[in-house]
């Protein structure tokens, strides 16, 4: 005799079929996740020493080319390098800011609860 019960589905299964329904969702999703690869993988797409920090004259106020995706500054430093480091730093704060935040609340709920 078939059971004809309807199958219970886990909490994270329900929110990620309701997640890939939203067209939008999805977007802002996959341009996260590629942010954090990117963050993640700094070193691989631009040297630091060379092209963040290192000063070029010749090559300042450049507009944005094949060579420097975002264009140089005043000193000659790649922009897109910069910004590719830069979002290293911004992705490593905004964990930690993160993390304080869910301790001190679930702290403060815990005591309030109590």
């Amino acid at each position: 005799m078939a059971n004809s019960a309807p199958r219970k589905r886990s909490a994270f299964s329900s929110v990620w079929r309701r997640l890939r329904k939203n067209r939008l969702a999805m977007i802002g999703m996959t341009l996260l996740i590629f942010m954090a690869a990117v963050a993640l993988c700094a070193d691989f797409i631009a040297n630091y020493e060379t092209k963040a920090i290192g000063q070029n004259i010749q090559e300042r106020l450049q507009s944005p080319n094949s060579r420097h995706w975002f264009g140089t500054d005043h000193f000659g430093r790649d922009v897109f390098a910069r910004v590719v480091h830069g979002a290293r730093i911004s992705l490593s704060l905004s964990i930690i800011a993160m993390t304080c935040a869910v301790a001190i609340g679930s702290l403060i709920g815990a005591v309030s609860g109590y």
